[in-house]
């Protein structure tokens, strides 16, 4: 009887849907990039949110293995990011950066968020670099959600990337 449990425990697990964050290969991003954008969007001269002119894109960025957490609406695994912004940037700190496996070769990373204001970077790979679009966001919904395209070409981790923000 005891063997007839254990192999319907089997079956189900067997047949049971794996977690999509668990096919992702997460060490094989693991690593420092050196972020640049073609062309960054239009200002939106007939608004006041200031979203690119006073939110612009890290110069580098850090994915670590760290476990940070389950994304709320989809249990996806949440993994620590460092940002490297020039020190002419001033950022307000609130809110914990992170980036989530989606796919093997893609990865969605939130590199700046305020509360109000965030901006997020979607990666897919492309030989030997990652390639994507940085979307600026607001929590007005009306707002405007411009976009750039983006490259991240890996780079050696410098030791100041232990000292790069995490919010």
């Amino acid at each position: 009887m005891s063997s007839r449990i254990f192999g319907f425990s089997l079956a189900i697990m067997a047949c049971a849907p794996s977690s999509r964050s668990a096919l992702v290969p997460v060490k094989e991003w693991v690593g420092c990039y050196a972020l640049k954008a073609d062309s960054l969007p239009d200002v939106y001269r007939s608004t006041d949110w200031g979203i690119l002119p006073s939110y612009p894109l890290p110069d580098s960025l850090a994915l670590e293995s760290d476990f940070a957490g389950l994304r709320s609406w989809d249990d996806r695994r949440q993994y620590k990011i460092r940002v490297s912004y020039s020190p002419s940037v001033r950022r307000i700190k609130m809110i914990s950066l992170d980036w989530i496996p989606i796919t093997g070769d893609s990865i969605d990373a939130l590199v700046w968020a305020d509360g109000f204001r965030a901006i997020t970077i979607g990666l897919s790979r492309r030989d030997t670099t990652l390639v994507g679009r940085a979307t600026w966001g607001t929590d007005d919904q009306s707002a405007p959600r411009p976009s750039a395209f983006v490259e991240a070409v890996r780079i050696p981790c410098p030791i100041s990337a232990q000292k790069w923000a995490r919010r």
